[in-house]
């Protein structure tokens, strides 16, 4: 996934933050991963970030390497029992980057655990909610992509009757009242949020969304 039209206001949303714990789910080759653990470095406070996949790019781990931080973490597992494991560990999270499985199961399944991971103030940033998979199901376990072959820890397909990722955020949204969308039309990608996010930040919704 590439946050980088979010990266200004991650940045920004943190900046006055002691420390802060971040997650990305479906890092794939790193594009906002990457960047922002550079950029987590660069601010020089006290932070986690970890990034989750099913498969972990080569390119992704060398880069990680290099930085030398103990605070990055990348993690080879399937959301479904990551999220979980946080769950029993008592994780909380300020950030949490959802870009997995594009398909309404996972991503109801993924916001069901992912609401009770939140700090009060904590956002999700939810890929895909428009476009392609916004009410088409995709599957990295039917993916032709050469770098899923023989990748033995993916959810294969189960069928719903709503498809993609928009019904499953609008659903969670339908039953978690406290929780609010803040997105601009125009883009594919959405925030959620306990909190009026115009109030909390000065910024315009043009810088984070």
């Amino acid at each position: 996934m590439s946050y980088h039209q979010h990266l200004s206001f991650i940045l920004s949303y943190i900046k006055n933050k002691p420390s802060c714990d971040i997650l990305e789910i479906g890092i794939d080759q790193g594009l906002m991963f990457i960047p922002l653990a550079k950029k987590l470095i660069e601010l020089n406070n006290q932070f986690s970030f970890s990034g989750v996949d099913v498969k972990v790019q080569d390119n992704v781990i060398s880069e990680i390497a290099n930085l030398k931080n103990n605070s990055i973490k990348l993690v080879t597992e399937n959301s479904l029992t990551f999220l979980p494991r946080m769950l029993r560990e008592k994780q909380t999270y300020d950030i949490i980057l959802l870009d997995g499985d594009h398909n309404y199961y996972t991503v109801t399944k993924e916001l069901e655990i992912i609401s009770r991971l939140m700090k009060d103030d904590g956002l999700i940033i939810i890929d895909d909610y428009e476009g392609r998979w916004m009410n088409v199901d995709y599957w990295y376990s039917t993916s032709k992509e050469p770098h899923y072959n023989n990748v033995k820890n993916m959810t294969k397909p189960i069928q719903t009757e709503k498809r993609g990722v928009h019904p499953a955020v609008d659903d969670f949204l339908s039953i978690n009242k406290e929780w609010k969308l803040f997105r601009k039309t125009s883009e594919q990608s959405v925030v959620l949020s306990k909190v009026d996010l115009d109030k909390k930040l000065t910024l315009s919704p043009e810088v984070y969304l």
